[in-house]
């Protein structure tokens, strides 16, 4: 099981629409992240921040949850839909190659103005988090600066790595890579599918910035029926009526814990 700390309104949203929001990369809390990137391409990779860390998380629960009293979610780290892309056009985009999966289906992932990239690779969607004071150096090594573009080796290592202050969090995180198009009306493109899907390559080697924000990925129903959640260790008996009442009503077997540090911390 892997575990993401939050609150008991977000729990709600992901009970009820059964999706998990992954945010831009260049918009998480450590700001820094994204140095030793090159151009625009903290726009592109969009994370969901996990830990695989089984004992609870003091400074965890303090960040990212309500003065201790939000939730602890377990899911397995399964938790996505597994669709598969078969070869074919579709309209105007091409898919080659058999056996490619993702946890992202094939309408979903190409947008009016997106394009999702599904790497070939095994720990392109989720990866543990490799902590580095060489970080920032790391990144930039990945960006080689070709005529008219810019080629990344190895993009499933974008997110990877952090500064080593960060290593407190344990963290492993989910993973997608979105670049922009050229707008379908736009000169360049004009109507043309084929054309638009392309444009990728150009917006990237012109440094341009993805004005989406963030993207939300369908939970495996069966899975999510399954979640446990852990109340914060100064959660109230109200937090614990609340939590109690969006289990029953969105899950079929979801189970509900006491923080492991109830008792130990003085609110």
């Amino acid at each position: 099981m892997i575990h993401h700390y939050t609150s008991i309104q977000t729990l709600a949203l992901i009970l009820k629409f059964k999706k998990l929001r992954f945010t831009r990369l260049d918009l998480v809390d450590d700001i820094k992240e994204i140095a030793g990137f090159s151009q625009s391409f903290g726009t592109y990779v969009f994370i969901s921040c996990w830990t695989e860390e089984e004992r609870e998380n003091i400074a965890l629960w303090k960040m990212y949850t309500n003065n201790m009293q939000g939730v602890r979610i377990s899911l397995p780290q399964q938790m996505f839909n597994d669709f598969k892309y078969e070869p074919g056009d579709y309209d105007g985009y091409k898919v080659t190659g058999d056996n490619i999966t993702s946890p992202i289906p094939l309408k979903d992932s190409m947008g009016d103005n997106y394009i999702i990239h599904i790497p070939k690779v095994v720990d392109f969607f989720y990866k543990s988090i490799s902590y580095d004071d060489d970080y920032e150096e790391k990144y930039s090594k990945l960006f080689k600066t070709e005529p008219g573009r810019i080629r990344v080796e190895g993009i499933q290592h974008l997110g990877k790595y952090k500064d080593t202050m960060w290593e407190f969090q344990k963290e492993s995180r989910f993973a997608i890579y979105m670049f922009p198009l050229l707008p379908l009306n736009s000169p360049e493109i004009n109507g043309d599918k084929r054309k638009q899907f392309d444009s990728a390559g150009s917006s990237i080697a012109n440094g341009v910035s993805n004005t989406i924000e963030f993207f939300d990925v369908s939970l495996n129903e069966n899975v999510l029926n399954n979640i446990i959640v852990r109340l914060g260790p100064l959660g109230q008996y109200a937090d614990k009526l609340l939590v109690e009442t969006l289990l029953k009503e969105y899950t079929t077997n979801g189970k509900l814990e006491d923080s492991h540090l109830k008792g130990v911390i003085r609110k």
